[in-house]
């Protein structure tokens, strides 16, 4: 009898160590989480800051001195800089505002879900900032190695319609992003209509959102590199070519000098 109470003694005494075990790992757990949280929040914040302020900036800069800022680039990096402000302005909202557990279920609640909740704003704004820096390696490829087609055909007015093209493009590109949401119960999420669909889709917005602007980047600056290496080349050319020909011409006056005195020498050996 007395065996049989000293292991249920210890029984219970190891089931609460494990209990305690397990508390204590638990907590642990969830201070790391909300440590690892906190510095997450530390990193958006750093991150989104020096993106409005940095941008805020150069548009400030921008608007003070519009006179000396009229050209296609300019209006172009304008507008790069207005995206970019907006983005980070949402980035820090969206990053460092509380998470949205249950919405309301009404319409307002599918609203909320598909504009707010999905992110659609700052993805569209990305997806904006993409095209307009594609629209200005495209400008500067064509400025560098193309100069009499830039000066004739980009213009303010077409440089206007790029800006606002790459904003339009921004949020009728991302409007998927809309439909593929899934609010039910106060809770949104995502739903693809089948994983093929989802493939697919992760294929082609791989190919669009990434490879070919990179690629119209990486093309248009290589292509500027070598044009810029070719005219400085060309120019060093030019230069040896003109250093090389100034000896001769001194030569000949100099040698044109020696005629003429040799001609007067021999006028004076006539008259005498």
């Amino acid at each position: 009898m007395g065996e049989y109470l000293n292991g249920s003694v210890l029984t219970t005494s190891l089931e609460e160590n494990v209990t305690d075990d397990v508390i204590l790992t638990n907590t642990h757990a969830l201070i790391g989480s909300r440590y690892q949280t906190i510095a997450l929040k530390a990193v958006y914040a750093i991150i989104g800051t020096l993106g409005v302020f940095g941008n805020g900036l150069v548009c400030l800069i921008f608007l003070t001195q519009r006179r000396s800022f009229r050209s296609v680039t300019n209006l172009l990096i304008l507008n790069q800089t207005v995206i970019d402000l907006f983005n980070a302005f949402i980035f820090l909202v969206l990053r460092l505002s509380p998470t949205i557990d249950k919405l309301p279920e009404s319409i307002l609640g599918d609203i909320i879900c598909r504009l707010w909740v999905s992110e659609y704003i700052m993805w569209s704004l990305f997806i904006a900032s993409t095209m307009n820096l594609v629209l200005m390696s495209l400008e500067r490829y064509y400025a560098t190695c193309f100069p009499v087609k830039h000066r004739y055909h980009f213009t303010a007015q077409k440089a206007k319609i790029g800006m606002l093209f790459s904003w339009l493009w921004g949020f009728v590109y991302q409007l998927y992003w809309l439909i593929i949401r899934d609010f039910k119960n106060g809770v949104c999420g995502l739903k693809w209509s089948s994983p093929t669909l989802q493939k697919i889709m992760g294929i082609f917005l791989f190919l669009l959102e990434y490879f070919i602007p990179l690629s119209a980047m990486t093309f248009s600056y290589v292509s500027i590199i070598l044009m810029l290496r070719r005219r400085g080349a060309d120019g060093q050319i030019a230069c040896s070519a003109e250093e090389y020909s100034r000896p001769s011409s001194l030569n000949n006056i100099v040698l044109g000098n020696n005629t003429g005195l040799n001609g007067h020498g021999s006028l004076t050996n006539l008259k005498m």
